[in-house]
């Protein structure tokens, strides 16, 4: 069997008004969610992931079948995937950013992390701070340059503290980050390596305008494919 990472992202825009796409569990946490970017920012997630989720198992896209999928947090807070109240056979990771959904899929027992980051100009405190040496040498002085790069390091920081199943709880700089950032840039995914003590990572980075999207694995998979273009299983309602 080919080991597969795969990805789908999906604006707000594409998120439906109406709950008909939830679970009955999910529209109860959701009525907890007050502030209304929070709960925009969460049912985004969810849409994004049950869209991945469906296309990956050949279901269907109607709303109605979605609603048989569920993405419940482990009690790391990591989401899992159930289907019809069974646990799914696949690793999913979930980010969201600025109206921009984004989930990456993988099958069962891969570590997996996904992000997306915005390149935007960073402190020099804040690269101090959060960022080892040989990660600022990467990322230089020319502002342009350096708003990319530091978004694809930290980004895939997140992406690996997702994959650890610890997120921010820990602290970043325990995460090393080496992009391949000599290849000459395509709209596909370049290569990257991450590494927390021991433990190595890999990674894949893209940039789509100033969005810088990053996604690790481990143990190692091919790299991320759009969800759309694998293979379909079959499609059943």
């Amino acid at each position: 069997m080919s080991l597969e990472v795969c990805w789908l992202a999906q604006s707000d825009a594409a998120v439906p008004v109406s709950d008909e796409w939830l679970t009955e569990r999910e529209v109860r946490v959701a009525a907890t969610l007050r502030f209304p970017k929070r709960r925009a920012d969460w049912r985004l997630g969810r849409w994004t992931a049950k869209r991945a989720l469906a296309i990956y198992a050949g279901l269907s896209p109607r709303v109605e079948a979605l609603a048989r999928i569920e993405v419940r947090p482990a009690p790391s807070g990591v989401p899992r995937a159930f289907l019809c109240g069974q646990a799914g056979d696949v690793a999913i990771s979930i980010s969201h950013s600025h109206g921009v959904g984004f989930c990456a899929i993988a099958p069962r027992d891969t570590a997996l992390g996904c992000d997306i980051e915005w390149a935007e100009p960073r402190t020099r405190l804040f690269l101090a701070d959060y960022f080892h040496p040989d990660e600022r040498e990467i990322i230089g002085e020319d502002a342009r340059i350096q708003a990319e790069r530091s978004a694809i390091i930290w980004s895939a920081k997140e992406s690996t503290l997702k994959a650890l199943e610890c997120g921010l709880r820990e602290d970043v700089l325990s995460v090393r980050v080496a992009p391949d950032i000599t290849a000459e840039r395509s709209p596909g995914w370049l290569g990257l390596i991450t590494r927390h003590g021991p433990r190595t990572f890999q990674g894949w980075w893209r940039q789509t305008g100033n969005v810088v999207w990053t996604i690790v694995a481990s143990p190692a998979l091919e790299s991320p494919t759009p969800v759309s273009c694998r293979p379909a299983r079959g499609q059943s309602g």
